[in-house]
């Protein structure tokens, strides 16, 4: 979330204060419903909030202060760096999928294939 949803009438300090704040996801299967249960949060909608049909978007949204979004770490690491984005919770939730990266053998030898896999 921005920095900003720490301060201010409800600030977030444990996961129950989620039911004060908008819940932002992408369409990829990043499940609140999940990671609402693991951390034992009851009382919050997980069908509630924003939508993107993409990660970025989701991610912008929650720069610009609009809710929480469930981030890939890989996806979100930037922004945490650089303090556009805070992680309110330590709680994390082990994502059930996968990315994995095809390539023919011979194509690491392209420096532009290798920086990307890297």
């Amino acid at each position: 979330c921005s920095p900003k949803l720490l301060e201010g009438p409800h600030p977030l300090k444990h996961p129950q204060d989620l039911k004060h704040h908008t819940l932002i996801r992408d369409g990829y299967r990043i499940d609140w419903a999940a990671w609402l249960a693991s951390a034992g949060v009851e009382g919050v909608d997980p069908n509630s909030g924003l939508t993107f049909d993409s990660a970025t978007f989701a991610v912008e949204s929650a720069v610009q202060g609009e809710g929480v979004v469930l981030g890939r770490t890989m996806l979100v690491s930037a922004d945490l760096a650089t303090g556009r984005l805070v992680r309110p919770f330590d709680h994390a939730l082990k994502a059930v999928s996968s990315f994995y990266l095809v390539y023919p053998p011979e194509a690491i030898r392209q420096r532009k294939v290798k920086a990307f896999r890297d």
